[in-house]
């Protein structure tokens, strides 16, 4: 968790947290950040605030982690146990090892910020845009280009698909995926 003094900010990794730190580096100060940094949720800490999240589609989620896990990218502790047992031998086979042993975890996960204002990775870069209006920060700088990539369309009306989106119905109906 970051607090910049008007708002603090968490998101689950993966969603592009780090990023967004980033862009606010010329326009906020850090008054406080936790020992786990951006991605701890904000749970012990007090709510004096605007509380800010990000969010992203399950199986976007799921195809970035796929990906990081075969490219031996190290977890955030939060996640250090979140994919055990899975199976990597394809994003199917990956998918599928969610559905059999954590569905709707994501959603746990990702409603665990219990945040006032959740902006969707999907709708980056638009959604800071107006999140800093909201807050009356002013975009002197051009913000960081994003990696964010939308890796549903790669599943999209498969049978997967909307298995994760019925395991995540919470989030999905929450945030507005289908």
């Amino acid at each position: 968790m970051i607090d910049y003094g008007d708002f603090q900010f968490a998101g689950p990794p993966g969603t592009g947290s780090l990023w967004f730190s980033q862009v606010m580096r010329p326009y906020r100060t850090v008054q406080y950040i936790s020992s786990g940094g951006v991605y701890v949720p904000f749970e012990g800490y007090p709510k004096n605030t605007l509380r800010v999240s990000l969010v992203r589609h399950p199986c976007d989620w799921l195809s970035v982690w796929f990906d990081r896990l075969r490219d031996g990218y190290e977890l955030p502790p939060i996640l250090k146990s979140f994919f055990d047992n899975f199976d990597q031998t394809d994003l199917t086979w990956f998918i599928k090892s969610y559905l059999d042993l954590k569905p709707g975890a994501i959603s746990k996960l990702f409603l665990s910020y219990d945040s006032d204002s959740y902006l969707r990775t999907e709708d980056l870069p638009w959604a800071v845009f107006e999140f800093m209006e909201m807050v009356a920060i002013p975009n002197t700088e051009p913000l960081p280009a994003t990696t964010v990539l939308q890796l549903a369309s790669v599943l999209k009306d498969s049978v997967l698909y909307h298995e994760v989106i019925q395991a995540d119905k919470e989030m999905v109906d929450a945030f507005d995926y289908f």
